[in-house]
């Protein structure tokens, strides 16, 4: 079931059949009506916290558990957003790479490069 609600109470459920309800005015398209007075409905809008989405990525070796994990301290890395941008860095001393903030969420593509720098450089 999808259920949709508005700020004035209108919703739309859909899942067994499609219910709509509202105060204000209605225009409905479909092959059968069953006419009833006005019904609102209510959802509770959730609130997000900022740190679920500020997390970091830490680099690890294969094979090891995240409870023994040996970090990879010192790597190169490189992160492409959706948006275009790019972070480039450094792991830091607990494997971690350097927390990317945006106004909007994004998916990114995070790589490790070799070759360059200590332990790290060209894909």
């Amino acid at each position: 079931t999808i259920r949709l609600v508005a700020d004035d109470g209108s919703y739309i459920r859909i899942g067994g059949g499609v219910e709509i309800g509202t105060q204000g005015k209605a225009i409905v398209h479909a092959g059968e009506h069953d006419w009833v007075g006005p019904k609102t409905d209510r959802a509770t809008v959730p609130s997000f916290g900022r740190d679920p989405a500020a997390q970091s990525l830490a680099f690890h070796y294969p094979g090891h558990d995240d409870d023994s994990a040996r970090v990879a301290v010192d790597h190169a890395y490189q992160i492409k957003l959706e948006d275009g941008s790019t972070v480039q860095g450094q792991t830091d001393s607990r494997g971690l790479v350097e927390r990317v903030e945006r106004e909007m969420m994004h998916q990114a593509q995070t790589m490790v490069l070799r070759g360059k720098g200590p332990k790290g450089g060209s894909q």
